[in-house]
């Protein structure tokens, strides 16, 4: 009944190619969009952010909108931070983005470009070697277990992870990476008997089956002359740039030639391999590639995705040109990344239907042509903050106006505590339910209200203060920085914050936080010395530019700073002499009305917060101009400070 508002959106549905415009949709405003062209089409989706983050902001309110399978693709790592394998679960969630598309069934995949973008084999190959076993058809164990082996798929004495399989007797386990469960099947010589799922915990047997396709184990298959291609592809590269170099670079590049060489022929570490897809295939394809054409390929907020993947090219360039230096790459190992192009080539692609949404109206630029152009008007939902009676105005609001509203509660224990608010007050028509919502959206023209409780509450948690010692010194850890993000080391400066890992060094372990730098450096920081390090805080979307380890620039770029602040120092000086020989005004101390004001203050205040205020009061109760920075990160507080 809520999607049935949303006429306009509807029949763009019918399509099955040609690109629609979409304006007007950002934030917690996308989700219930996706989900009805997902569910009105009943095709494959594939939706591409302009980052992680967002992705995995639009993965979780997906989740609560759509009855279809949501996919959140891991994020990419940056081919320049390790050589080694990446985690299972980064495998385990691309692989099942891939099985579920080559498929064709119904799901939303979300991916940021980034991710979305990588360079894969090619899907053709993919779904040709999948391994479809039927009851009471005819194999050769022994011939099968060579083959899962060939596939990727690891032998274990006991299956409990998604990879996996065991042979005992006539009794073959296999834990597919598309299934919640493994599937045991079971043989009758060499003829299938049974095929059922069964629970890797308990062993108990499940629904039956009467066929189950098993998809490769790995991102990189290929069988010999494939092998052999790319290791001449190799060898001729590498050879090549090696008579470029010399001394230490030309050493370190010929090792990484017989390290790579090893791995190609030996088949391990496929995952790590599969960076230099390009060597394996003349037309490595995308993850988009996998869906058919009636797959729908949505492109959230187009600029902005267009403009990271762009910085994050621009960024690859740098640091491939400092590898190429020092002797670790060669430059035909460039073509397996990511190009912003390629997202213009698909976005201008009219093979299957492409959805645009964007924030703002306004006509695209360039080539993309629209066959459709859909205003949707909307807004966030104001923060009730607590404030009952505001809430309760909207609410009656909604009611004249013949909105139809959908409050979404994180509990039922908070679901029947609306309910019962505002049966009290006489409002009945809102229809009230448990799930969870990051935050609500208004759609003015389809006259829907989808309320979150995260919007009627405060989000903060209240809690109470205590008296906190003059010489206290704050507990400083890393809970607020996230891997990928910008930090500063005193000494070396920016690099990029990648994870926190336990080495052994001289038999003893430790904690360290690693860095990366320009390149391949990568600086270990010992966990009892991160106070040495600090998360990069800069203007707004304008990325930092990353250090280079012992280069000198770091140094070159403090004593800059230095002799600035020094000049500064001097004007300020002067500035603060001038204005303390001026008369200030001076307010009034404290009275009843601003200690009701005050009161009125939803959350308790923090030590820093009350020290604040009230160095701020004193500064202007005397009779001097006032001259106070007030500082502090992104929703601290400053504001009600």
């Amino acid at each position: 009944r809520m999607y049935n508002r949303f006429t306009k959106i509807k029949d763009t549905t019918r399509y099955q190619k040609g690109m629609i415009h979409i304006s007007g949709l950002s934030e917690g405003r996308t989700a219930p969009v996706l989900s009805l062209i997902a569910g009105e089409s009943g095709r494959p989706l594939m939706v591409i952010t302009s980052s992680q983050a967002r992705a995995r902001g639009l993965y979780e309110d997906l989740s609560y909108f759509s009855k279809l399978p949501v996919l959140l693709l891991p994020e990419d790592d940056r081919f320049f931070l390790s050589y080694d394998a990446k985690s299972h679960g980064d495998l385990e969630g691309r692989l099942g983005a891939m099985i579920r598309l080559s498929r064709g069934e119904p799901c939303i995949v979300i991916a940021a470009a980034q991710s979305a973008l990588k360079k894969l084999m090619p899907s053709e190959l993919f779904r040709r070697q999948r391994l479809v076993l039927e009851a009471g058809e005819v194999y050769a164990l022994s011939g099968l277990k060579a083959l899962l082996g060939k596939m990727g798929y690891e032998k274990t004495e006991r299956v409990e992870a998604k990879g996996q399989y065991s042979l005992r007797g006539d009794i073959l386990d296999v834990f597919p990476y598309d299934r919640q469960d493994p599937v045991r099947v079971e043989f009758f010589d060499d003829t299938v008997d049974s095929i059922r799922s069964f629970q890797a915990d308990t062993q108990r047997s499940g629904e039956g089956l009467e066929r189950v396709a098993l998809f490769p184990a790995h991102l990189l298959w290929y069988d010999d002359q494939t092998r052999e291609n790319a290791r001449q592809k190799l060898t001729k590269a590498y050879d090549r740039q090696a008579l470029r170099l010399e001394g230490e670079a030309k050493a370190q590049l010929l090792e990484r030639k017989e390290q790579l060489l090893e791995l190609i022929e030996t088949g391990r570490n496929n995952q790590s391999l599969s960076e230099y897809v390009s060597y394996f295939y003349s037309e490595p394809e995308t993850l988009v590639d996998y869906m058919d054409q009636r797959g729908i390929l949505i492109l959230e907020d187009f600029v902005r995705t267009k403009e990271r993947l762009s910085f994050s090219d621009k960024e690859s360039k740098e640091d491939f040109q400092i590898l190429l230096e020092k002797g670790r790459v060669t430059a035909e190992d460039f073509p397996s990344f990511t190009k912003s192009d390629i997202l213009m080539h698909i976005a201008e692609g009219r093979e299957r239907l492409v959805y645009l949404l964007t924030p703002f109206g306004g006509a695209l630029k360039g080539s993309l042509q629209p066959r459709e152009i859909v205003s949707v008007r909307t807004r966030p939902i104001p923060g009730f903050s607590g404030k009952m009676d505001f809430f309760l105005e909207e609410m009656r609001r909604y009611q004249r106006e013949g909105f139809e509203v959908v409050i979404i509660c994180s509990s039922g224990e908070r679901e029947e505590n609306i309910r019962n608010f505002l049966g009290r007050n006489d409002i009945f028509f809102p229809r009230i339910v448990t799930g969870q919502l990051s935050g609500g959206s208004e759609y003015t023209d389809e006259k829907l209200a989808l309320i979150s409780d995260n919007d009627i509450f405060p989000s903060h948690k209240v809690k109470k203060t205590k008296a906190q010692r003059k010489d206290a010194k704050p507990i400083r850890t890393f809970v607020d920085i996230q891997r990928g993000d910008y930090v500063v080391h005193e000494s070396h400066g920016i690099g990029r914050f990648v994870e926190i890992q336990q080495l052994e060094i001289e038999g003893h372990k430790r904690d360290y936080l690693k860095i990366q730098y320009a390149g391949e450096d990568v600086l270990y920081v010992p966990v009892d010395q991160m106070d040495s390090v600090q998360k990069y805080i800069g203007s707004e979307g304008t990325a930092p530019r990353i250090n280079k380890l012992s280069s000198g620039e770091w140094k070159k770029t403090k004593e800059k700073v230095k002799t600035a602040i020094q000049q500064m120092a001097r004007e300020l000086l002067e500035l603060s002499a001038a204005r303390l020989s001026m008369p200030g005004y001076g307010f009034s101390p404290d009275t009843l009305w601003q200690a009701e004001f005050e009161d009125q203050f939803p959350y308790v205040e923090t030590e820093d917060q009350l020290r604040c205020v009230r160095e701020i009061k004193e500064d202007m109760e005397r009779p001097v101009p006032m001259d106070r920075l007030l500082c502090g990160d992104v929703g601290y507080g400053k504001t009600e400070v």
